[in-house]
């Protein structure tokens, strides 16, 4: 899934089902890798998100310096995702290991449906 920020164009994976599940449903904001929750900036999880948190990824993807940053999921903030650079030199090296039809349980739906 490609996400652009700001004419920013990155693709977006994660580690675990949940957080590319819930991805329609809330944002999610980008975060610098290996930074601890302490100097995420305050509201790092609001919908939608605040110009602070974009920043951190504009500045990631315009540095051209790392192909991928690992981000922290809003949705279940204990998980991950990983965005991947386009632009980087080895993003072409990026591939795919495994690939599955998924189901949206619809329950996740519920609070859009028309009573």
């Amino acid at each position: 899934m490609a996400t652009a920020h700001r004419a920013k164009t990155t693709v977006s994976t994660s580690d675990s089902e949940s957080p590319e599940a819930a991805r329609p449903l809330p944002g999610v904001s980008p975060q610098p890798i290996r930074t601890r929750r302490a100097r995420l900036p305050a509201g790092w999880r609001d919908t939608p998100p605040r110009p602070e948190s974009q920043a951190i990824g504009d500045d990631w993807a315009g540095s051209g310096e790392h192909l991928l940053l690992r981000v922290p999921s809003v949705v279940v903030p204990e998980e991950s995702n990983v965005l991947v650079n386009p632009a980087h030199p080895e993003a072409s090296e990026v591939g795919v290991s495994a690939s599955r039809s998924f189901s949206y349980d619809l329950r996740l739906l519920d609070h859009v449906r028309s009573p």
